[in-house]
């Protein structure tokens, strides 16, 4: 069975795929994994059929020389590398891996929550010697944590390289400012842990 993969949008979060058979004529057109419509003749994928999508804006599909164009209110849609085609409905990341994600996103926020009474700390009495504006940037960087770590929750490849931002800024101030914390330089075998578990998962195929 051949398949042509379609982008909806800039960044293909969500997909136009058609799959169709040279040897009986039929072919099947999904939105995201679900099943959008079908042809059941030669003449109709010749003629093209027109779908509404879930947004309500006009899809028209037709087969020229063989091979499937996708038009949206008119205008041509990009083809895009061939992806597995789950619907989000039915993507599932584990029990294990949802709760050491939360884990994260929970130690991220207490971070925070620590940075910034650090940073009140510090512009009130430093005793430290550390400058508050470094606890400043850290909380900056927890937020980009927290921010991640949610994406990622809600199946956004994005929130992984934020979280791998987050943790290789935060490992370069502490190099700047020479506090060597250990825990900081776990955070990359926790990562490594993380894309391992991802891959091994296959929930980052899912990720989008």
């Amino acid at each position: 069975m051949s398949k042509q993969v379609f982008a909806l949008d800039a960044t293909a979060t969500h997909r136009i795929t058609v799959h169709w058979e040279a040897e009986n004529n039929s072919a099947t057109v999904l939105v995201n994994g679900t099943i959008l419509g079908t042809f059941s003749s030669v003449e109709e994928k010749v003629a093209g059929k027109d779908f509404i999508l879930p947004d309500n804006s006009p899809l028209h599909v037709q087969f020229f020389n063989g091979y499937p164009q996708a038009f949206r209110a008119g205008y041509p849609l990009a083809t895009v590398p061939d992806v597995d085609d789950t619907p989000v409905n039915q993507r599932q990341r584990g029990g294990c891996l949802t709760a050491w994600i939360i884990f994260n996103l929970v130690i991220a926020v207490i971070g925070l929550a620590v940075n910034l009474l650090a940073t009140l700390g510090t512009m009130v009495n430093n005793r430290v010697g550390i400058s508050p504006l470094v606890f400043l940037v850290l909380s900056l960087l927890g937020i980009v944590a927290i921010v991640g770590f949610s994406l990622l929750l809600a199946w956004k490849k994005l929130g992984f390289y934020l979280v791998v931002g987050h943790v290789l800024a935060a490992i370069l101030i502490i190099l700047i400012i020479r506090n060597y914390d250990m825990r900081v330089f776990l955070s990359l075998i926790g990562i490594g842990i993380l894309y391992a578990w991802l891959q091994r998962s296959g929930v980052w195929k899912q990720l989008s």
